[in-house]
């Protein structure tokens, strides 16, 4: 199934993404379909459909995709952006990730730059290696860590169709796995509960999910 074989609104994606998603979904074919590259205003402009099928909750200009948690929903940051810039060369096999670390006076100090898979954000040693690194630099600052949070890239593509003259529409959407909530409560289990930690999901179409497990959530 190639992606030339439909219609699309805006932009196409890339071989690859396509090829991704190829296999897990495949869209069927019908005549007059037309394909979409979703993208957070998307989700706004469809808010009261996806409230009503209990996909998406919308509070105070906060958006929240309902999948295992409330995932939260926000565009690109300057640090999204720079783990999309980064991660580019590693779209055909594998995913990047960083840690942030934040101290008590909001100093922000961020690792090195790592490589993940398909079926893991990254490495446990390594991140707890660099926390133990941004901790120490805290110190040697007068600071202590407060909060952490690891972004990774999640290359995959998330779709709209629309099918027919009545318009009618079906999403294909991909935030946090099963597999990225795993590794993050592993993190947070390794470090006894004593941080929050936010995972994020960057996506390639311009916006992110993301969770957060808070201090009060852990249990032995």
């Amino acid at each position: 199934m190639r992606k030339g074989e439909f219609l699309w609104e805006g932009p196409r994606p890339s071989n690859y993404l396509w090829n991704k998603m190829l296999k897990s979904y495949r869209p069927s074919r019908e005549k007059g379909k037309v394909l979409k590259v979703l993208t957070i205003l998307d989700i706004l402009k469809n808010q009261d459909w996806l409230t009503q099928n209990g996909l998406f909750s919308f509070s105070d200009g906060n958006i929240f995709f309902k999948r295992v948690g409330l995932q939260r929903v926000t565009s690109h940051c300057s640090w999204d952006d720079y783990i999309l810039k980064k991660g580019q060369c590693f779209f055909r096999s594998r995913e990047v990730c960083q840690l942030k670390g934040v101290g008590s006076s909001g100093l922000e100090l961020f690792g090195p730059l790592q490589k993940g898979s398909d079926s893991s954000v990254g490495s446990l040693k390594e991140c707890l290696s660099v926390i133990d690194s941004i901790k120490v630099k805290l110190k040697q600052r007068g600071d202590k860590l407060s909060f952490l949070e690891l972004s990774h890239l999640h290359p995959s593509l998330e779709l709209i169709e629309k099918t027919g003259s009545s318009g009618a529409e079906k999403f294909v959407f991909n935030g946090l796995s099963q597999s990225d909530f795993f590794f993050q409560q592993k993190l947070f289990t390794e470090l006894n509960g004593f941080y929050p930690l936010k995972l994020k999901a960057v996506m390639p179409s311009g916006h992110s999910y993301s969770f957060q497990l808070f201090k009060s959530s852990y249990r032995l």
